[in-house]
């Protein structure tokens, strides 16, 4: 008999009786859970556009084990477990989680484009989003605006990291959207 990808993983969810998230005063997610205190950790959602409340990925992000040196650059964190859905959690925990989810998917929504410049193989962007006018630099190139899923939702990923969206773009002024599209 053959085992399914499914059945050959071994997940560890998380149990949300099991689970105390909390924010320090210093603005870092710490959980306990099953006897053991983890200073740092870091929610990662696994299907951040189509099930962004279900299956997210717990890791421990605290560094202070002085034994193991992480090279630079390595981002990769301890697994502590999965979440397999938000809901499960009592409402002051699903606050908590939603508050962290939200500074780290932070992506303003793209009103406007005021205008975007080209210049030593940077574009640079001054845009209207519903957080304010805001101006950011991408690099040129494929990959740096994205068309998500079949939608009409468009991310745009700065030399940063931060990400912008513009969650309609056939809603973005013809001549505008023109533009963009060679970017993609």
């Amino acid at each position: 008999m053959s085992e399914s990808i499914i059945d050959s993983v071994d997940i560890d969810y998380i149990d949300p009786k099991e689970a105390k998230f909390n924010i320090t005063e210093n603005h870092i997610l710490t959980l306990d859970l099953n006897g053991v205190h983890y200073p740092c950790v870091q929610l990662h959602r696994s299907f951040p556009f189509t099930n962004p409340d279900q299956y997210i990925s717990v890791r421990d992000d605290d560094d202070s084990d002085k034994d193991e040196v992480r090279e630079i650059g390595n981002d990769k964190k301890k697994e502590i477990g999965i979440i397999r859905d938000l809901n499960e959690f009592d409402a002051v925990t699903r606050k908590i989680l939603d508050k962290y989810l939200e500074l780290r998917y932070f992506a303003p929504a793209i009103i406007r484009i005021i205008s975007i410049r080209e210049e030593f193989g940077y574009r640079y962007w001054t845009v209207e989003t519903d957080k304010g006018v805001c101006k950011f630099t991408t690099r040129l190139g494929r990959g740096t605006v994205v068309t998500v899923g079949s939608g009409d939702k468009v991310m745009i990923y700065d030399v940063d990291g931060n990400r912008f969206q513009i969650p309609s773009f056939s809603q973005i002024e013809s001549k505008t959207r023109k533009q963009i599209e060679m970017f993609m």
